[in-house]
């Protein structure tokens, strides 16, 4: 898959495997009534299958269509194949959130998702070499409530390590879970499950990374507090140690961005059915009659 820098921002080409089909005009005819005068329309090639069923989603934009516009409704057509028409609203909400939850989740994927997947690890490979070598100054002995602070600062690495390769994986998934989407251009109830798995196993992941930065943050104080009394002009080394390592502690401070950010994602996690944000204001756009 290519890489695309821009702007200092490196992102997937979000790029169709295979060229979008032309939507059947059928479809066309079933919109006069629900596109008011001055508006247009853009019939999204992707399909949604549900049983057999298959769903059109129309965007309908104020003006003339313009590529990127944002779109002020958004109309659902059932298709089955001799009879062509708009179903309730009830109806059309599950494909409704499909369509736009499956374009939305691979795109963030395959742009936030996959500079995650890219960051440097070298910062905790060296905090577990920094904080086993403080150790060893130490003659490999620890008071016991300093030990516990010593493996919970050390816990920091390996968790971001092991975490960042569920994100690697997980980035490596959604190009081929994109590669089936563009390829027949239909989005089934197995794919969209696939899609929202390996979207959540991210989130997780890099919930779990942020988490033991915030969680670990008084012992890697009582941590720090213990070496600092060590400390003494011949110890070169541990003074070295020391100063790595804190900052290695003011690095792994979250910033108040990043705290609102953790606490958005643990709401959005701790849902027993997650939506997308976005989707709460794109579901006011649905125009599907409600009877």
């Amino acid at each position: 898959m290519k890489e695309v820098k821009h702007m200092k921002k490196t992102y997937l080409e979000f790029k169709p495997t295979t060229p979008f089909p032309d939507p059947p005009s059928r479809i066309e005819r079933v919109l006069q009534q629900y596109v008011h005068e001055g508006e247009s329309y853009s019939i999204m090639p992707t399909r949604v299958d549900i049983n057999g069923s298959i769903y059109y989603c129309v965007g309908i934009i104020r003006g003339k269509l313009e590529a990127y516009r944002a779109a002020s409704g958004y109309l659902m057509v059932r298709d089955d194949g001799r009879d062509v028409f708009v179903p309730t609203r009830e109806e059309s909400v599950k494909p409704f959130y499909m369509h736009r939850e499956s374009d939305s989740i691979l795109a963030t994927l395959y742009s936030i998702g996959y500079r995650w997947s890219q960051r440097s690890m070298w910062v905790c490979k060296s905090l577990l070499f920094i904080l086993d070598h403080a150790k060893r100054l130490s003659k490999g002995t620890f008071p016991p409530e300093v030990e516990l602070a010593y493996q919970r600062f050390r816990s920091i690495a390996t968790v971001i390590l092991e975490r960042q390769q569920n994100i690697i994986k997980s980035v490596d998934e959604a190009q081929e879970l994109f590669a089936k989407f563009t390829t027949e251009h239909v989005i089934d109830e197995e794919l969209y499950k696939m899609i929202w798995a390996c979207f959540m196993r991210t989130m997780n992941s890099v919930y779990d990374q942020h988490e033991i930065q915030i969680s670990t943050l008084d012992d890697r104080k009582q941590f720090l507090r213990y070496l600092f009394r060590q400390l003494r002009p011949w110890r070169i080394r541990l003074i070295g140690v020391y100063l790595i390592l804190c900052w290695n502690h003011i690095d792994l401070m979250p910033s108040g961005s990043n705290m609102s950010d953790h606490k958005d994602v643990e709401e959005f996690l701790s849902q027993d059915d997650p939506k997308l944000k976005n989707m709460k204001s794109l579901d006011k756009l649905l125009r599907n009659p409600v009877i």
